[in-house]
């Protein structure tokens, strides 16, 4: 979402936390930019099976997953779009690979 003298939502420049951010970082990035509006009415989550998660929350429509291919690649994403004030999703294992947004 841009507008006069407004940014997008989601900024694409140097973080602090993430330092430059890797190239599966970015590429996850690109595409969560395009679906997410304003990010507080997102939650983001990190899993090692997002399925189960989907399943744990009742299957919503609006949901997307992505490999980051490592935990902390994952875990670089979800704290990127929390700074920007998107949810925690609670309730899953939150320590893998695959970050997903709902």
């Amino acid at each position: 979402m841009t507008g006069p003298g407004v940014g997008p939502i989601i900024a694409r420049q140097k973080d602090e936390k993430l330092g430059q951010m890797p190239s599966i970082v970015d590429s996850i990035l690109e595409p969560i930019e395009k679906l997410v509006d304003d990010p507080k009415q997102w939650s983001v989550g990190t899993s090692e099976d997002p399925g189960k998660c989907r399943e744990a929350r009742g299957g919503p429509e609006r949901w997307h997953e992505w490999d980051a291919g490592s935990y902390i690649a994952a875990k670089a994403i979800e704290e990127y779009l929390l700074a920007r004030g998107a949810c925690r999703s609670e309730g899953c294992s939150c320590f893998g690979r695959y970050v997903y947004i709902h």
